[in-house]
């Protein structure tokens, strides 16, 4: 039995937590907590899981800022787990009890995550966060890494052969069908039911946050209507900035900026996509990436720079000229430079964008390095 402890549950994460609980024969009990009200996180319904779940109490301090987790009930109402994995963030506070917890008892504790602050390099942070966070990986018998630079990093303070790699994900197989059922329909038949009418189309998804800054990718749709008119902006989430965006759009004079509301069922977020020529988070980038690549978009951000944008560890996806661009920290004429370039070399960038997707983001590759992490540290038992 596994137990593995998530601050709440994503509806993208359950395809990957089933799979898992296949390869373990139905041995994975997964253990969380619910999101804070007006999290803009889509709730998921217990009743449709195939795997075992336990609902804890979440006690959140200033908005998102830190999270504990009453850790210990699961362990009150069953036996003893082989191991536990625990997702490991800076924000939550019960991820120190939990791993002097299980050492008490002989658990192995396996950590899944980041690998620090995505501010800050944990190998060479003088930060306290980081330090206390160094001697936590060093201390946990596995590391399951989201990606292949985070296992680099990490390999510079811990021995690398607890280190797994589990690139995060979604379910790409399913997004891939949905795109290939749209291919059937054809993208202009597509655009007329959705009441798109312009030539091309800039997508963002995610939620309307500030660190998304979505207002610097209006400013950059406006220079790009300004050389191709004939192009339309849409807007896939929610947020608390989303009224603000609107108002903003609207006083900029933009038309054509269809802003849509989180949509969380992929077969109603697929044919806006597909309707995309590209995806633009100048902002923070995450799975947003993996997203795009399904549908064959190229993504386009902005380099990191002292002030941000603080990127998840899905941004290593995005080759430089291939799959995305990288483009200059707050160079609005940049960036719409590079969306035309991509409306002009469509199909380059589609090519790169779904061969990349096959050969290195499938939720069977995400799985076995999370697998490989748990046979490591139930090795010596055998």
């Amino acid at each position: 039995m596994i137990f593995l402890f998530q601050r709440f549950l994503t509806h993208y994460q359950l395809p990957i937590f089933r799979k898992l609980n296949d390869i373990l024969r139905d041995s994975l009990i997964l253990i969380h907590g619910q999101p804070r009200n007006e999290s803009y996180f889509f709730n998921v319904s217990e009743e449709t899981l195939s795997f075992k779940t336990l609902q804890v109490k979440n006690t959140w301090f200033k908005g998102e800022t830190a999270v504990w987790q009453n850790f210990w009930e699961p362990f009150k109402g069953c036996e003893q787990p082989d191991a536990v994995i625990m997702e490991q963030s800076p924000r939550i506070l019960s991820l120190f009890p939990l791993y002097f917890y299980c050492k008490v008892r002989r658990i192995p504790f396996i950590l899944w995550g980041h690998g620090g602050s995505r501010k800050r390099s944990v190998s060479k942070s003088l930060n306290m966060k980081d330090i206390i966070h160094r001697w936590m990986i060093r201390k946990a018998d596995a590391y399951i890494c989201y990606t292949d630079g985070i296992k680099g990093e990490l390999s510079k303070i811990t021995k690398p052969e607890k280190l797994f790699v589990a690139r995060n994900t979604l379910d790409t197989e399913t997004l891939f069908l949905i795109r290939s059922d749209l291919e059937r329909e054809g993208k202009e038949a597509i655009k007329k039911r959705l009441g798109l009418d312009r030539q091309h189309y800039i997508c963002f998804i995610g939620r309307l946050l500030a660190d998304k800054k979505v207002d610097f990718l209006i400013d950059v749709y406006g220079l790009v209507k300004q050389r191709f008119p004939d192009t339309g902006l849409l807007m896939i989430g929610d947020g608390p900035a989303r009224v603000a965006l609107v108002d903003y759009a609207s006083g900029q004079g933009l038309e054509d900026v269809h802003f849509l509301g989180g949509i969380a069922d992929w077969e109603q977020s697929g044919p806006y996509l597909f309707a995309s020529n590209v995806m633009v988070m100048p902002g923070c980038v995450g799975l947003s990436v993996n997203h795009a690549f399904c549908f064959g978009l190229a993504v386009l951000t902005q380099k990191s720079g002292k002030n941000g944008p603080f990127h998840g560890p899905e941004v290593e996806y995005i080759e430089d000229g291939k799959t995305g661009f990288f483009c200059k920290n707050e160079d609005q004429n940049e960036m719409a430079d590079k969306i035309i370039e991509v409306f002009e070399n469509q199909s380059y960038f589609k090519e790169k964008t779904l061969n990349y997707c096959k050969r290195n983001l499938s939720i069977e590759t995400m799985v076995a390095g999370m697998k490989e992490a748990i046979d490591f540290v139930l090795k010596p038992k055998r």
